[in-house]
């Protein structure tokens, strides 16, 4: 299991609450995964979030887990780039991913070519402080 990690996507219907969320955590730690793929944790969206990076990464610690990847919103990583850096620093993630290419990008070799060039700058920014983009 130590190779393992659960895609939170998954149990997203579980994580409404900041309670829900420590037990969902709890239960894939026990059942004996070290690791998780933050994405679409609902307690944490939004612009006012129940949970912020810093209680997110609390629960992760406390249940022996690890954040080793995420899904972010791909105009808050273009836009908000220094707040991406700062959650991913908190819950101790270096590997921030959207979970394709946004649906602004037409899917043409000139929609893709434009995607790569937007987020040049931001997939940079987010080198420079260790964090990997996917």
């Amino acid at each position: 299991m130590s190779k393992l990690a659960v895609q939170m996507y998954t149990l997203r219907d579980y994580t409404a609450t900041a309670s829900e969320l420590s037990e969902t955590f709890k239960k894939v730690s026990d059942m004996g995964y070290t690791a998780v793929q933050m994405s679409a944790i609902s307690c944490m969206g939004g612009d006012t979030p129940l949970v912020d990076a810093a209680e997110a990464r609390k629960i992760l610690d406390d249940n022996g887990l690890k954040c080793i990847a995420t899904h972010r919103d791909w105009n808050s990583l273009l836009d908000n780039t220094s707040f991406e850096i700062d959650f991913h620093q908190t819950i101790g993630c270096d590997y921030a991913a959207v979970g394709g290419v946004p649906n602004d990008y037409d899917r043409s070799i000139e929609g893709y070519r434009k995607w790569i060039a937007d987020g040049k700058d931001m997939i940079a920014k987010l080198k420079a402080e260790g964090i990997r983009f996917g």
